[in-house]
């Protein structure tokens, strides 16, 4: 479980950190009217969006842990 939840953590980060990079934060930019280009855009992504996408990650994995089945729980309804 854990494992997964770190992963899960890792893959999030890459993907949302590439996808504000060129999609979102592009168009949240458009919207407000303030166009933010160059270095100033990767510290905004790297130093802002990515440590907040783990620091998710790791809270999400941490809340949900203890509510989740054992794996006894899961073995007594497959061969019940």
């Amino acid at each position: 479980m854990v494992i997964g939840t770190a992963i899960a953590t890792i893959l999030m980060t890459i993907l949302l950190t590439i996808a504000n990079y060129f999609v979102i934060f592009s168009i949240y930019s458009y919207l407000i009217n303030c166009t933010v280009t160059g270095d100033a855009k990767d510290i905004v992504i790297f130093y802002g969006v990515a440590p907040f996408n783990r620091l998710k990650g790791i809270l999400i994995g941490v809340l949900i842990y203890p509510t989740l089945p054992t794996k006894n729980h899961f073995q007594y309804y497959l061969y019940k």
